[in-house]
């Protein structure tokens, strides 16, 4: 199925993405390609490089200053 855009609508950039525009499976390769990241992010906590990174960039400290000073 080809999805057209309506009138007055810009044309999707890249329409498809190749590696799964000719798999009759795409749906499932997508899901695949998707959870694999998420289960990255799910697991940070647990990897011990990872996990140590806000210990030496402390980027929380900037964000969370004004609260921190304003605390009673």
């Amino acid at each position: 199925m080809t999805h057209r855009a309506a009138p007055g609508c810009p044309e999707p950039a890249g329409g498809q993405i190749s590696p799964f525009n000719h798999s009759g499976n795409a749906d499932a390769l997508v899901w695949g390609l998707m959870a694999m990241p998420t289960m990255a992010f799910v697991l940070v906590p647990f990897i011990p490089g990872v996990r140590s990174i806000p210990r030496y960039v402390p980027v929380h400290r900037l964000i969370w200053r004004d609260h921190y000073r304003h605390r009673d």
